[in-house]
This record gives structure tokens, sequence and C-alpha cells, in this order.
């Protein structure tokens, strides 16, 4: 099946080949903030109360000196017990967390910041009902995965 991400993110590895890790894992952090936060259907009203948590401390953390590995830890270990919790749009946006939170200590490769590119899209399809099973002409007419889109080529500096 299409997905209107595939179809309009297509370059985005080799936009980010090219970019240090400090700027990948920023377009990391500001494309999770984005969605959780500042997207047309932000996923702070979608996800439980110790997910959001989660998330945001993940954010936070990346946004602060990544010089703490126990914090990384007690992290992953909090995100890794709520992956599985029932709902459509945790296990995604934790996954993009877990994925940020790696990232501090490792340098991200571009491919990680296509997988929490992805994720965030993917989790704003969730939220629009329409799960993976969504046509190309759902996800276009879609406002919100439009929104998702641009914001993360904008990051990247992707010509829309």
């Amino acid at each position: 099946m299409e997905n209107l991400w595939m179809r309009e993110m297509g370059g985005a590895e080799a936009a980010l080949e090219d970019m240090s890790p400090a700027t990948r894992l920023g377009i990391m952090h500001d494309a999770i903030e984005h969605v959780v936060f500042h997207s047309l259907s932000p996923l702070s009203s979608f996800l439980s109360a110790d997910a959001l948590r989660l998330v945001r401390s993940a954010i936070d953390a990346a946004s602060s000196d990544p010089a703490w590995p126990a914090h990384v830890e007690t992290l992953f270990s909090e995100m890794g017990a709520l992956i599985n919790e029932q709902s459509s749009v945790n296990p995604i946006i934790l996954s993009a967390a877990m994925d940020l939170v790696a990232n501090l200590v490792d340098e991200p490769r571009s491919s990680d910041v296509v997988d929490v590119l992805f994720n965030c899209y993917d989790a704003t399809m969730q939220t629009q009902g329409m799960g993976r099973v969504a046509t190309l002409k759902d996800q276009i007419g879609n406002q919100a995965c439009w929104n998702v889109i641009r914001h993360q080529k904008d990051l990247l500096g992707i010509e829309s």
C-alpha cells in the first residue's frame, strides 16, 4: 500500500547524510516535540499521563547535557514498561522517544532519524482514526498528516 509519508519524504535519508550528529539529534527532538505538543492534532491529548511524562522527559533530556547515562537507563526502563500499553499511539511515540534517548549516548545515523520521523507521522495517522490501513487518498485529504510532513520537510530543508 502506498503511503503519503513515504511518497513525500523519500529524500529524507539523503538530506540527513551530510548533517552533523548534533543536527540530526536536534531534528529528532523537534519532530517529536512538534507532534506531541504543537501539531494540528497534538499527540499529548491521546497519550496516557505516564507516557506523556516520559516523552516530556526524553524531550527535556535531549535539550540538556546528555552526560548522565544512569538517567538514560531509567528513562529506557520506564518507557519499556509502558511500550505494550493498550493504546494505538503510546507504543509508536514511546518508540520514537526511546530512539531519541538512545541517541543521546550514541551518535544518530540518518536511518535513526528517518525512523523517528516516520513514527511521528504514523502516530499522527493513528490519532486520525486511520490506522495502518489508510489509503493514500485518506492521507492526502488529511490536514494533520500534511502538517507533520510540512514540518519535517522544513526541518530537513526539503522543498515542499
